[in-house]
């Protein structure tokens, strides 16, 4: 349960307070999942009549599953072959540039590199504050900021690059060892790695198609998980079987120690 549930508000970390709020919204995210799946087969039978198909059924025997998710910008997570990613395949392509413009980015390059090699070399330590692209830090709480101001002032010896959506916002006046920026290296690294992804949503989904039209159905990407019932599924037979294999075997030694001390005791009786 280290990963996100689809209906969950955590991240993929592994403290004590985000796993259990991960086993929550999981649940909830089944049961949210599980109702819409019943009201949409309901009208399908009063439409289509009981001879359809169950949802789950046509579910578990898909061949593929297209989602709109690109995995670059999500939690590292297990998934399946049948599973094809083409997050971003509706954004447009960006137009080739003019030379002039070539140029000017150029230069401008060159200032950026420069102006942050001059940021990172003005202390010997420097530490990036970021909470991400979704979550903007001029909306936090006055307190949280408060905190965060604190923590600056007692380390003056070291360099805060806080990315932060009002570079002129009043309260880092006469800071010194904070910087506010509204753009820092990761995002621009993201944006490096989904320029050089290996494939493109295009491709992915041209070669899927393309593969779902010669072959139809392949029942090799079906998971065989997708039969297996409650005890099986989690191996609750197997686990059964060691723990009375752990139960007979701590009895066998208990019942010869017990066994063995009474012998003893009868022993030294006869010997008095």
């Amino acid at each position: 349960f280290g990963i996100s549930a689809s209906q969950g508000v955590t991240d993929d970390s592994t403290s004590f307070s985000t796993r259990l709020k991960n086993i929550i919204y999981t649940y909830l995210s089944y049961y949210f999942q599980l109702s819409a799946a019943k009201a949409a087969e309901k009208v399908m039978v009063e439409k289509l009549g009981k001879s359809i198909t169950p949802i789950w059924d046509t579910v578990s025997n898909m061949t593929w599953m297209l989602t709109n998710t690109e995995p670059m910008l999500e939690f590292a997570k297990p998934t399946l072959h049948k599973i094809v990613d083409i997050g971003g395949i509706s954004v447009h392509k960006p137009k080739p540039l003019e030379k002039v413009c070539i140029k000017f980015l150029i230069v401008m390059k060159s200032f950026y590199f420069w102006y942050w090699d001059q940021i990172l070399g003005m202390r010997y330590r420097t530490i990036l504050i970021s909470f991400g692209s979704v979550l903007q830090s001029s909306k936090m709480p006055d307190a949280y900021k408060r905190a965060v101001m604190n923590l600056v002032k007692s380390h003056s010896d070291i360099t805060f690059i806080w990315k932060y959506e009002n570079t002129k916002a009043p309260f880092a006046n006469g800071l010194k060892n904070l910087i506010l920026s509204k753009y820092t290296t990761a995002a621009r690294r993201i944006r490096n790695l989904l320029a050089k992804r290996p494939f493109t949503p295009e491709e992915k989904l041209v070669k899927t198609v393309e593969v779902a039209a010669e072959f139809g159905h392949i029942p090799e990407y079906l998971v065989m998980g997708r039969n297996l019932n409650f005890i099986v599924y989690y191996n609750l037979d197997i686990f059964l079987l060691l723990l009375t294999f752990c139960l007979v075997t701590a009895l066998t030694i208990l019942y010869g120690a017990t066994k063995l001390l009474k012998r003893i005791k009868v022993e030294k009786v006869k010997a008095e």
